[in-house]
């Protein structure tokens, strides 16, 4: 039987301890109204079957779109948990859901939509709270299993907030310094210019999610870092 978050008391005890103060922007029942239908997506795969220690992919819509994640990180085996337009309290709120069933060797993860340039953006600080609640889930259910942290992507449709998410990248890179098992992956070299303009031409046309060209560079590094290797012919 799958295990299952603990009830609403829960839910409100953590998020109140992230956030001292009221925190009005925040609401468990739009999140469920939103969510509850794909993460039982989530739970029906896993009643069918899942493969043998494979990296767990949790994360927004970067990941959800991307289709050719199995044959990307090959002969690793993967599991895909992206739910596109998710943000850092989406995956909180959804971790242990979502982690519990899945006996995984490394988690990674990527949530990009908590800065938009608007009044509900998270600061660093909210952010790294809510990773650290992910990872210690992570910790608690997975203790042997290493987490990665992929740098946010800087995309053309944001290239106004560079600075916005360069702090928060920053501080996702000085949470995995202090921890050994949790491993930053940048990627600012690969998506921006040395003159920290944005590519274009590796995303789509909204702007915002990667194209084919976007998704092989990004494969490239989550490999490496993974140490996932090539099997010989």
């Amino acid at each position: 039987m799958l295990r299952r978050l603990p009830l609403y008391g829960f839910f409100m005890l953590f998020f109140l301890a992230c956030n001292p103060a009221p925190y009005k922007k925040y609401d468990v029942q739009q999140i469920q109204e939103r969510w509850d239908e794909e993460i039982a997506t989530f739970d029906a795969q896993n009643q069918v079957g899942l493969p043998e220690d494979p990296i767990l992919f949790y994360g927004s819509s970067s990941f959800r779109l991307w289709s050719t994640l199995a044959e990307d990180m090959a002969p690793a085996e993967v599991i895909n948990r992206g739910f596109g337009g998710s943000t850092l309290h989406d995956g909180a709120f959804y971790a242990r859901r979502v982690l519990a069933p899945v006996d995984y060797r490394a988690l990674a993860l990527f949530f990009a939509n908590d800065i938009y340039g608007n009044e509900n953006d998270k600061s660093p600080a909210e952010m790294r709270k809510l990773i650290h609640y992910i990872v210690k889930t992570s910790r608690k259910l997975h203790p042997e299993a290493p987490v990665y942290l992929l740098e946010i992507t800087q995309s053309p449709l944001r290239k106004n907030l560079v600075a916005e998410w360069d702090a928060a990248n920053k501080m996702m890179a000085d949470y995995a310094a202090t921890r050994d098992y949790v491993t930053y992956i940048p990627t600012r070299d690969i998506f921006l210019t040395e003159n920290d303009e944005t590519r274009p031409e590796l995303f789509r046309e909204d702007g915002l999610h990667l194209n084919a060209d976007g998704y092989e560079l990004w494969r490239e590094r989550v490999r490496e870092y993974l140490e996932i290797k090539n099997v010989e012919p």
